[in-house]
């Protein structure tokens, strides 16, 4: 992770000199150590609400009436407004207004409840609106520090449009998971620490946002994800190593998550696409004096640069430059 010099509005944005600190140890390569947890409630979002923000899953309820009996304002409004835009895209701006309003009377207990809700829907419509409009201040590609300050600020603007209790419950579950993610990638792939202490620096990070839901918060990992990630987070500690005993670090991470045929099938991929790469370095490197030569015709660069491929990669055709 690249390391950022703070500029004054970044500082100002954060609206603290302990938040602007906060977010200069983020980009400083420390991000665990900074208790950020812009919605803090551990027991609020579960990690079922995790997963299914990750996944992407849609709104697809039985029952969504029963979602909204204790309140209409919760982690499965959004959604609901999503479905209902899905659900009538393409009318005119109008027809799909009323298009809405008709549905939530449809399946909304009372007609107050159901215009309650239209009128959230309403006020969320123009939110977006804004937002759009200010895209850049938003969405603006930044480093892992500078992330958590966008959105803790975003989330602060939603406060103060829709309320503090109403935007944490709206927005909550996306403001959580996208900060448990960002925090996590800035540890993974820090360029200082060691792999035993970002496996502790993780496991600090889970229990500060996920508290008793620490130990499964990445329980739906598959094993390839997994293993993935773990040699990425002992990546440092094999700097230093040569070749083979890199590798031999590898196999033993791989080892830990798939059966020794499983890793042997994947060290022979590894050295086929390690041959690869070679390969087109290789014909990368010898082909620029071909096509920068001037003392030679189109025709005879290509005839020259087929005689490489066929060369270097055994057959004509090969995954070079052209």
């Amino acid at each position: 992770m690249k390391t950022r010099k703070l500029t004054l509005s970044l500082i100002l944005a954060c609206g603290s000199i302990a938040a602007a600190l906060a977010v200069f140890l983020l980009v400083d390569g420390n991000p665990d150590l900074v208790p950020v947890n812009i919605i803090p409630d551990h027991g609020y979002i579960t990690q079922e609400d995790y997963w299914h923000y990750i996944d992407r899953q849609g709104f697809d309820h039985p029952d969504p009436a029963s979602l909204f009996e204790k309140g209409l304002v919760n982690k499965h409004t959004l959604p609901f407004f999503f479905f209902l835009n899905e659900t009538y895209r393409g009318l005119g701006a109008a027809e799909q207004s009323e298009a809405v309003r008709a549905h939530m009377q449809l399946i909304l207990a009372t007609p107050e409840k159901a215009q309650r809700m239209f009128e959230l829907y309403r006020a969320h419509e123009e939110y977006r609106k804004e937002l759009m409009g200010n895209h850049d201040r938003w969405f603006s590609r930044l480093a892992p520090g500078e992330m958590i300050a966008s959105l803790r600020d975003l989330q602060k603007f939603r406060r103060v449009r829709f309320g503090r209790e109403a935007a944490d419950a709206l927005f909550g579950v996306e403001v959580k998971s996208l900060e448990y993610t960002i925090r996590k990638h800035a540890i993974i792939t820090g360029k200082r620490a060691g792999g035993i202490e970002k496996e502790k620096r993780l496991t600090r990070l889970r229990l500060e946002m996920w508290g008793d839901q620490s130990e499964t918060i990445d329980s739906r990992l598959t094993p390839a994800q997994r293993c993935e990630e773990k040699i990425n987070i002992y990546e440092n500690d094999f700097a230093d190593l040569g070749e083979k005993e890199r590798l031999d670090r590898i196999r033993g991470i791989r080892l830990e998550f798939f059966p020794p045929e499983e890793v042997n099938r994947l060290e022979g991929a590894d050295r086929r696409s390690r041959n690869t790469r070679k390969k087109d370095r290789d014909y990368y490197r010898r082909s620029r004096p071909i096509l920068d030569a001037r003392d030679l015709t189109e025709t005879e660069k290509n005839e020259k640069l087929m005689d490489l491929q066929n060369e270097i990669y055994g057959t004509p055709g090969g995954s070079g430059l052209r």
